[in-house]
């Protein structure tokens, strides 16, 4: 558990940074650096790939 945390907040960290110094929002972060919702999020889009 400590490595995922430990991992989990270095990605929030570059997250921070990459929104501060784009200015942009990425909507995912928005509900939180959640493993399965960005997994949920993931095989949507691979969904959505696949269906065009």
């Amino acid at each position: 558990m400590h490595v995922t945390e430990h991992t989990g907040n270095h990605l929030r960290q570059i997250i921070d940074r990459v929104q501060a110094a784009t200015r942009e929002k990425f909507p995912f972060v928005q509900n939180g650096l959640n493993e399965a919702y960005l997994q949920r999020q993931i095989k949507e889009g691979e969904r959505d790939e696949q269906m065009d």
